[in-house]
Protein backbone atom coordinates (compact mmCIF):
# COMPACT_ATOMS: atom_id res chain seq x y z
CA UNK A 1 0.00 0.00 0.00
CA UNK A 2 2.70 2.49 0.97
CA UNK A 3 4.65 1.72 -2.28
CA UNK A 4 1.41 2.57 -4.49
CA UNK A 5 0.98 5.99 -2.81
CA UNK A 6 4.93 6.49 -3.66
CA UNK A 7 6.32 6.06 0.14
CA UNK A 8 9.67 3.96 0.61
CA UNK A 9 9.22 2.19 3.91
CA UNK A 10 12.03 2.08 6.03
CA UNK A 11 11.44 -0.55 8.67
CA UNK A 12 13.46 -1.14 12.09
CA UNK A 13 13.62 -3.62 13.92
CA UNK A 14 14.40 -3.93 17.86
CA UNK A 15 17.83 -5.20 18.55
CA UNK A 16 18.60 -6.94 22.02
CA UNK A 17 16.88 -6.84 25.36
CA UNK A 18 16.90 -3.68 27.54
CA UNK A 19 17.17 -4.70 30.65
CA UNK A 20 15.50 -1.77 32.35
CA UNK A 21 12.11 -2.53 30.91
CA UNK A 22 12.31 -6.12 32.33
CA UNK A 23 9.53 -5.30 33.98
CA UNK A 24 7.08 -3.99 31.06
CA UNK A 25 8.60 -7.03 29.21
CA UNK A 26 7.64 -9.43 31.79
CA UNK A 27 3.96 -7.98 32.06
CA UNK A 28 3.69 -8.29 28.31
CA UNK A 29 4.06 -11.75 28.58
CA UNK A 30 1.89 -12.68 31.17
CA UNK A 31 -0.63 -10.46 29.10
CA UNK A 32 0.53 -12.48 25.49
CA UNK A 33 -0.07 -15.71 27.71
CA UNK A 34 -3.72 -14.54 29.28
CA UNK A 35 -4.76 -13.93 25.54
CA UNK A 36 -3.42 -17.22 24.60
CA UNK A 37 -5.60 -19.13 27.09
CA UNK A 38 -8.64 -17.01 26.57
CA UNK A 39 -8.13 -17.61 22.76
CA UNK A 40 -8.18 -21.12 22.87
CA UNK A 41 -10.99 -21.23 25.35
CA UNK A 42 -13.24 -19.35 22.70
CA UNK A 43 -11.89 -21.28 20.07
CA UNK A 44 -13.57 -24.73 22.27
CA UNK A 45 -16.60 -22.71 22.81
CA UNK A 46 -17.01 -22.39 18.72
CA UNK A 47 -16.49 -18.82 18.73
CA UNK A 48 -13.81 -18.15 16.23
CA UNK A 49 -13.79 -14.73 15.64
CA UNK A 50 -13.59 -13.64 18.99
CA UNK A 51 -10.78 -16.34 19.46
CA UNK A 52 -8.97 -14.62 16.67
CA UNK A 53 -8.92 -11.03 17.93
CA UNK A 54 -7.28 -12.87 21.01
CA UNK A 55 -4.92 -14.95 19.52
CA UNK A 56 -4.00 -11.81 17.80
CA UNK A 57 -2.72 -10.08 21.37
CA UNK A 58 -0.92 -13.47 22.00
CA UNK A 59 1.41 -13.24 19.22
CA UNK A 60 5.38 -12.22 19.75
CA UNK A 61 7.79 -11.62 17.25
CA UNK A 62 10.20 -14.51 17.10
CA UNK A 63 13.78 -13.42 15.96
CA UNK A 64 13.27 -16.08 13.07
CA UNK A 65 10.24 -14.34 12.17
CA UNK A 66 12.14 -11.15 12.03
CA UNK A 67 14.70 -13.03 9.56
CA UNK A 68 12.31 -14.19 6.98
CA UNK A 69 10.55 -10.38 6.75
CA UNK A 70 14.22 -9.40 6.53
CA UNK A 71 14.98 -11.53 3.82
CA UNK A 72 11.92 -10.47 1.87
CA UNK A 73 12.97 -6.71 2.33
CA UNK A 74 16.01 -7.50 0.88
CA UNK A 75 14.34 -8.97 -2.47
CA UNK A 76 12.42 -6.25 -2.65
CA UNK A 77 15.23 -3.81 -2.25
CA UNK A 78 13.56 -1.75 0.86
CA UNK A 79 15.84 -0.59 3.23
CA UNK A 80 15.62 -1.83 6.98
CA UNK A 81 17.48 -1.63 10.36
CA UNK A 82 17.69 -3.88 13.54
CA UNK A 83 18.37 -1.39 16.05
CA UNK A 84 20.71 -2.08 19.41
CA UNK A 85 18.20 -2.38 21.39
CA UNK A 86 14.27 -0.93 20.98
CA UNK A 87 13.71 0.68 17.70
CA UNK A 88 12.00 3.57 19.41
CA UNK A 89 15.23 5.65 19.71
CA UNK A 90 16.60 3.99 16.36
CA UNK A 91 13.43 5.63 14.53
CA UNK A 92 13.04 8.65 16.33
CA UNK A 93 17.30 9.22 15.25
CA UNK A 94 16.19 8.38 11.46
CA UNK A 95 13.59 10.88 11.41
CA UNK A 96 16.66 13.59 12.99
CA UNK A 97 18.28 12.98 10.45
CA UNK A 98 16.08 13.17 7.54
CA UNK A 99 16.35 9.15 6.58
CA UNK A 100 12.58 9.12 6.95
CA UNK A 101 10.04 11.96 6.95
CA UNK A 102 7.41 10.28 9.43
CA UNK A 103 7.03 6.96 11.91
CA UNK A 104 3.82 4.51 11.04
CA UNK A 105 3.32 3.03 14.96
CA UNK A 106 1.00 2.14 17.20
CA UNK A 107 3.11 3.30 19.93
CA UNK A 108 2.82 7.07 21.39
CA UNK A 109 6.09 6.87 23.47
CA UNK A 110 8.02 7.91 20.22
CA UNK A 111 6.32 11.29 21.30
CA UNK A 112 8.22 11.17 24.46
CA UNK A 113 11.56 10.27 22.56
CA UNK A 114 11.00 13.67 20.15
CA UNK A 115 9.40 12.03 17.19
CA UNK A 116 7.96 14.95 15.12
CA UNK A 117 5.25 13.15 12.91
CA UNK A 118 3.63 10.19 14.01
CA UNK A 119 1.46 8.42 11.79
CA UNK A 120 -1.26 5.79 13.71
CA UNK A 121 -4.10 3.68 13.19
CA UNK A 122 -2.92 3.44 9.39
CA UNK A 123 -5.72 1.15 7.60
CA UNK A 124 -5.22 -0.66 4.70
CA UNK A 125 -6.54 1.86 2.60
CA UNK A 126 -4.03 4.68 3.70
CA UNK A 127 -6.43 5.99 6.52
CA UNK A 128 -4.97 6.66 9.32
CA UNK A 129 -4.45 9.43 12.42
CA UNK A 130 -0.97 11.84 12.07
CA UNK A 131 -0.01 13.32 15.35
CA UNK A 132 2.81 16.29 14.09
CA UNK A 133 4.79 17.79 17.06
CA UNK A 134 3.90 20.96 15.87
CA UNK A 135 0.08 20.44 16.51
CA UNK A 136 0.68 20.40 20.08
CA UNK A 137 -0.06 23.37 20.90
CA UNK A 138 -3.67 22.74 19.54
CA UNK A 139 -4.45 20.22 22.45
CA UNK A 140 -7.04 20.87 24.45
CA UNK A 141 -6.51 18.39 26.85
CA UNK A 142 -3.88 19.86 28.89
CA UNK A 143 -1.72 22.88 27.47
CA UNK A 144 1.44 22.03 25.53
CA UNK A 145 2.32 25.71 24.71
CA UNK A 146 5.68 26.77 25.63
CA UNK A 147 6.58 23.38 26.54
CA UNK A 148 10.30 22.00 25.98
CA UNK A 149 10.64 18.39 25.27
CA UNK A 150 12.37 17.74 28.30
CA UNK A 151 8.87 18.90 30.30
CA UNK A 152 6.85 16.78 27.80
CA UNK A 153 9.40 13.97 28.83
CA UNK A 154 9.28 14.57 32.31
CA UNK A 155 5.24 14.39 32.80
CA UNK A 156 4.78 11.27 30.15
CA UNK A 157 7.62 9.25 32.67
CA UNK A 158 5.85 11.18 35.50
CA UNK A 159 2.40 9.55 34.77
CA UNK A 160 3.89 6.25 34.26
CA UNK A 161 5.76 4.77 31.70
CA UNK A 162 7.71 1.11 29.76
CA UNK A 163 10.61 1.92 32.50
CA UNK A 164 8.99 2.72 35.76
CA UNK A 165 6.07 1.87 37.61
CA UNK A 166 3.53 4.56 37.44
CA UNK A 167 2.40 6.18 40.76
CA UNK A 168 -1.39 4.71 42.27
CA UNK A 169 -4.05 7.86 40.99
CA UNK A 170 -1.44 9.70 39.54
CA UNK A 171 -2.48 10.30 35.56
CA UNK A 172 -1.26 12.45 32.97
CA UNK A 173 -3.11 15.28 34.14
CA UNK A 174 -1.96 15.25 37.64
CA UNK A 175 1.80 15.02 35.94
CA UNK A 176 0.82 18.06 33.45
CA UNK A 177 -0.30 20.03 36.43
CA UNK A 178 2.56 19.67 38.69
CA UNK A 179 4.90 19.68 35.66
CA UNK A 180 3.29 23.08 34.75
CA UNK A 181 3.67 24.54 38.22
CA UNK A 182 6.94 23.53 39.24
CA UNK A 183 8.84 23.20 35.30
CA UNK A 184 11.10 20.15 36.72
Amino acid sequence: MMKHFGVTPYLVFDGDFLPSKAGEEASRAKRREKSREAGLALLKAGKPSQAHRELQKAIDITPEMARALIDELKKHDIPYVVAPYEADAQLVYLESQGTISGIVTEDSDLLVFGAKRLITKLEQHGQCVEVNRRDFAACREVSLTGWTDAQFRHMAIFSGCDYLEGIKAFGLKTAHRLIRQYKT
